[in-house]
């Protein structure tokens, strides 16, 4: 069977992107130590994939605060679960975005 040509690919990593970064804001916990002593943050997450696995969660760019880039990791890490369109299940990609932990 011919390789699916690299945009169809390109647009199921994208598509699949989004999916990841909705699943992880649902269920994204804030810690409850930080709400209480009113810590806020921004740092950048990078997820590595290899055939459909969930291999690595790492904070490229920290919040200065090391309770939100922990959580941040560790809800990342719980996004194995979710499944993965069957393409990608033979591919190797990452995926990266910007977690805000901000009090209401």
């Amino acid at each position: 069977m011919p390789a699916a040509p690299a945009e169809d690919l390109n647009a199921l990593i994208d598509g699949f992107g989004r999916d990841l970064l909705r699943a992880f804001e649902a269920n994204k916990i804030y810690p409850r130590v930080a709400q209480m002593r009113n810590i806020e943050g921004k740092l950048k997450l990078k997820l590595f994939f290899e055939n459909g696995e969930l291999v690595n969660v790492l904070v490229v760019e920290g919040s200065g605060n090391k309770l939100l880039d922990d959580a941040a990791m560790a809800d990342g890490r719980k996004l194995k679960s979710l499944v993965m369109p069957g393409r990608l299940t033979r591919e190797t990609f990452t995926r990266e975005w910007w977690v805000n932990y901000t009090l209401k």
